[in-house]
Order: C-alpha cells, then structure tokens, then sequence
C-alpha cells in the first residue's frame, strides 16, 4: 500500500485495481468516503481505501513498493542516482493526457515570429526527428478532434473568432462549453 495518509483518485483506482469510474462508484454507494473533494478531484484517507481493499479481498498488486525505516529512498543511492524511476511513476492515461492538452493549449501563445526564430537557430540534421515527433503529435490531435466532435468549426469557435480577442489557456480550459459540431 502507498506510505502516504491520502492518495488521490488514481492511485486509489491503482490500489483498488479498478477504473476512476468504479472508485466513484464506490463513493456514490457510500462505501469509500473522499477525505475532501468530490469526483475527479476527491482524496482518500489510505487506511479508509486499504479497508475497502480487505472487504473487497483484493490483492494490491498495483501499489508502489514500499521501503523499510532503515532503507534510503531509491533515488538517493549512488547506484540508483540519474536513473529514472519507472518503478513507481504512474502511467494513468486520464492525466498523462490531461496533462498534455493542457500544455499544447500553449501552442495559441506561439506567434509567426516565434516559429521562424526557432527554425533560424534550428540544425538541419534535426528536421527528421522534428518532423518525426510533429507528426506524431498530429496524429493524436487529430484524434482528439475526432472524439470531442470533429474538425468542423462549433458555434464557441465561431464567436471565439468573431469576438477577435485572444483567450488565454487558463480561459479556454475553463469555458467548459459542450458545443456540437456545426451542421
């Protein structure tokens, strides 16, 4: 089990060996009670969600090893020191994504004369990996924008674009607006 007194909603999942979704069930069926928070954002007291673990008879295989009083933390030992920890890192999909989208909602900040003065001081012999890691990133935007509704404009768009203003990331993350597609 983790060696903290909370965890938030993924690692409990993790615990659990279940999906957000069935977590939020269990706090709906008033089985697991957050410590604070409600939904996406709720935080669990450790011993409440190693309680559910023992009634649920689950093997906590997901959790991250813990260390004895007398062990360093992995990262402090010299043979360990550089190295990444992929032990331990979550990979939850909701927030590595989430995380994501939030920094590519940056890219509005890039201006025309930002990009040419990247690509002045950009090598030549980086344009295949460039192009490499540019692709890539379109492919998974352009899915993004098949599964939000497609590519055609939504009626946020169009007044975002009449309105001529710039919105920043935090507005536009905040909006929240569930526009369709337009016809």
């Amino acid at each position: 089990m983790p060696a903290f007194r909370f965890i938030d909603l993924p690692t409990a999942a993790e615990v659990l060996g279940t999906s957000r979704a069935q977590v939020l069930q269990y706090v709906d069926q008033g089985r697991l009670k957050p410590y604070s928070g409600t939904g996406q954002a709720a935080v669990f007291r450790t011993r409440d969600v190693e309680a559910l673990v023992a009634q649920l008879g689950i093997e906590a295989a997901a959790a991250p090893p813990q260390r004895t009083a007398g062990q360093p933390a992995a990262a402090s030992t010299p043979e360990t020191a550089g190295r990444r920890r992929t032990d331990t890192i979550r990979r939850d999909p909701v927030k590595k994504v989430g995380t994501r989208l939030t920094q590519d909602v940056r890219w509005a900040e890039i201006t025309e004369d930002d990009l040419a003065a990247w690509f002045d001081g950009l090598d030549v012999r980086s344009y295949p990996a460039v192009r490499h890691a540019a692709r890539q990133a379109m492919i998974r935007l352009n899915r993004i924008m098949e599964l939000t509704g497609g590519a055609a404009d939504t009626a946020g768009d169009r007044d975002l674009a009449a309105s001529g203003r710039q919105v920043s990331p935090k507005e536009l993350l905040a909006t929240g607006r569930a526009d369709s597609p337009a016809e």
